[in-house]
């Protein structure tokens, strides 16, 4: 009876063993896909950036949406307001860009609403400033992207107005439905919510 307690604990061994190392295998081949993944997402992101600066036309979709939209959004605006206001949305990117590389929570109120957002959400940050292109006349940066899940997406534009109507509502949605075509485009696959 012992030596049968003794078989039997050899073959849970290793059984336990190649479950072990068949576990290892499967670890081994994920961790190369993700890799793969990346590198080719690098170099996608590089070909989108070889033709932003090889093409005079190429354009981001926020200029164009101004251009086209909204041309004299900002015309009864003083400079000097204007030029607060992109120091102030510079500084709000720029904190929130800390909180999802270095997880510093500086206590500003936007950073804690960007926080919040991301929680009730349920998103996982995964890149800011990513490069999006029709790879011929469009090329922009999202602020950024969260994962859902392998394939899922949501995509942000942080807006640091200090009130929101519906013409930038309206702005808003336009740039972001954009973005979605284009990062599906440049991601076959990929989905955003």
């Amino acid at each position: 009876q012992n030596e049968n307690k003794k078989t039997e604990e050899k073959q849970n061994a290793e059984e336990a063993s190649k479950a072990l190392s068949d576990g290892i295998v499967v670890m081994d081949t994920l961790a190369k896909q993700v890799e793969e993944a990346r590198a080719l997402n690098n170099e996608m992101q590089k070909a989108a950036n070889i033709l932003k600066s090889n093409t005079e036309e190429v354009r981001g979709i926020t200029g164009i949406i101004h251009d086209l939209l909204y041309p004299d959004e900002f015309d009864n605006i003083p400079a000097d307001i204007l030029e607060a206001a992109t120091i102030r949305g510079s500084r709000i990117h720029e904190s929130i860009q800390k909180l999802d590389d270095d997880f510093e929570n500086d206590g500003t109120p936007e950073v804690q609403y960007y926080m919040e957002l991301c929680m009730a959400n349920g998103w996982k940050y995964e890149r800011s400033e990513y490069n999006v292109s029709d790879f011929e006349n469009i090329s922009s940066n999202i602020d950024k992207v969260f994962r859902i899940s392998d394939d899922e997406f949501a995509l942000a534009d942080l807006k640091t107005y200090s009130a929101i109507d519906d013409k930038k509502l309206m702005k808003a949605k336009f740039q972001l439905s954009v973005y979605k075509y284009l990062f599906e485009l440049t991601n076959p696959g990929a989905k955003v919510k």
